[in-house]
């Protein structure tokens, strides 16, 4: 039966693979949260980080731009008892993160083919991801050459390279994490699914925002 990990095992997992995340920290407790902010510095993100919460956004499990403690601690207070009415049995797991902004929002995900096996998707990301259905795909794994190939095939590709004003975005960099991530899912036995989801392109660099990773049980592997 697969099984959707817990946010901060999917993202230790792709840490390991190479993807850079933006710097987070599990909580379970208001004290924590507040803690845990004032360390990283500046805006935070709260998020549940339980396995039951799939849509955090759809259902108010995700506040953004958080400054001082006071607004941190509520946040956590509020996703807490959204996370509980939502059914979750981990409502207090929450990740504290840096707040990153700028640049365009992209998907790197992996669906599994019944023929071909794990396959790479790339496109536009976001909360607009399913609306605008601009994705490029391939078998895993591929090279970071594939990967900039895959970027320059997406409708959307003018937002990544400085449309309507914007500073062009780092696709080598997207690429280079499109490839680690193809090479995870092509040597993880048991991957069914997972997705980065946004990872924002900066003018420089490019760094995940949320993972969501779903395995087979292993004794089903």
């Amino acid at each position: 039966m697969p099984r959707l990990l817990e946010s901060a095992e999917s993202r230790r997992l792709l840490a390991d693979a190479g993807v850079r995340f933006a710097p987070w920290v599990p909580v379970q407790d208001r004290a924590s949260a507040v803690l845990a902010a004032d360390r990283i510095g500046g805006a935070v993100a709260l998020k549940s980080a339980a396995a039951d919460i799939v849509h955090k956004s759809d259902l108010g499990c995700v506040l953004l731009g958080l400054t001082g403690a006071q607004a941190v601690g509520d946040a956590y207070d509020l996703i807490v008892a959204r996370a509980t009415r939502a059914g979750s049995t981990t409502p207090k797991r929450l990740l504290v993160e840096a707040m990153t902004s700028g640049g365009g929002e992209v998907l790197i995900g992996v669906k599994q083919d019944a023929v071909f096996g794990p396959m790479l998707l790339l496109g536009l990301g976001g909360i607009w991801v399913e609306m605008l259905r601009d994705v490029s795909m391939r078998l895993c794994p591929v090279s970071p050459a594939e990967a900039r190939a895959m970027l320059e095939e997406l409708r959307g590709l003018p937002l990544l390279n400085g449309g309507r004003g914007r500073a062009p975005t780092d696709l080598d960099a997207l690429a280079d994490m499109a490839s680690r991530v193809s090479e995870f899912a092509a040597r993880t036995p048991g991957l069914v699914e997972l997705d980065l989801n946004p990872v924002m392109a900066m003018a420089e660099g490019a760094i995940a925002v949320d993972a969501r990773v779903v395995m087979e049980d292993p004794a089903d592997v």
